[in-house]
């Protein structure tokens, strides 16, 4: 007599919920960012070119340099961003907590909204070292971005340990060049709470950086001694 063998299918429904699933989290956690930072260097590149196609015979040369060098930068940096959000690995570990998406949101974008205002065309020195201090956050930033590759992330999540490039002298390479662009841009501006937001956004990044390295101890047995041997954000000081 033969054997009653009953043929097993994939369960239609299983199958779905996976494939929602999987859809879900390529928009979230991928398309989404990606679709929504692309913005920013999008308005970049409009406020360069309508920019360059204004009369600029009133300011100096080394003035408009600086500025389309600064500018570049930070398009360079937000592209280097979207791409990364295609690209990122899935996390590791847990997820952060609504608190800590809300203070890495908070902190990535609280300079924004300064940036919008007028910036005083009649104090050439004011203006140049606004521009350099963007230009230097911006390519501390990027150095940090280009190190991070697919481990970068806005939340503070644990996705890989990185400890080359700036990563081998600083924990946060990325938040010191944020903050000293900060800086900059806050010199430049003529709105004086940006001051207040400058603060703001400093304490906001100290505070990813303390919720990021909760994330990645508990994920990487290796983070402990990496932490003991190296600074938070100002190389040899702290």
């Amino acid at each position: 007599m033969l054997p009653n063998i009953t043929p097993k299918f994939p369960n239609r429904s299983t199958s779905r919920s996976e494939s929602v699933s999987r859809g879900l989290s390529l928009f979230f956690d991928h398309l989404g960012p990606a679709v929504l930072w692309a913005i920013i260097p999008l308005c970049k590149v409009a406020s360069l070119i309508g920019y360059l196609a204004q009369e600029q015979a009133a300011h100096p040369a080394i003035l408009i340099a600086a500025f389309i060098v600064q500018q570049v930068l930070t398009i360079g940096f937000g592209v280097l961003v979207v791409v990364l959000f295609l690209a990122r690995r899935p996390v590791v570990g847990q997820r952060a907590s609504a608190s800590g998406r809300i203070v890495a949101m908070a902190g990535t974008f609280a300079l924004q909204i300064p940036g919008a205002y007028p910036v005083p065309d009649d104090q050439l020195g004011r203006l140049l070292a606004s521009s350099a201090l963007i230009a230097i956050g911006m390519g501390i930033a990027i150095s940090g971005i280009v190190s991070l590759r697919r481990n970068f992330g806005i939340f503070p999540e644990a996705r890989g340990l990185v400890t080359n490039g700036l990563y081998r002298y600083v924990r946060h390479p990325l938040y010191l060049g944020e903050m000293i662009a900060g800086l900059g841009l806050t010199l430049g501006t003529t709105w004086l709470p940006a001051f207040g937001l400058f603060a703001v956004q400093c304490g906001l990044l100290y505070w990813r950086t303390v919720l990021e390295e909760r994330a990645l101890t508990a994920s990487f047995p290796a983070y402990p001694d990496y932490r003991r041997r190296t600074c938070r954000l100002i190389p040899g000081i702290y």
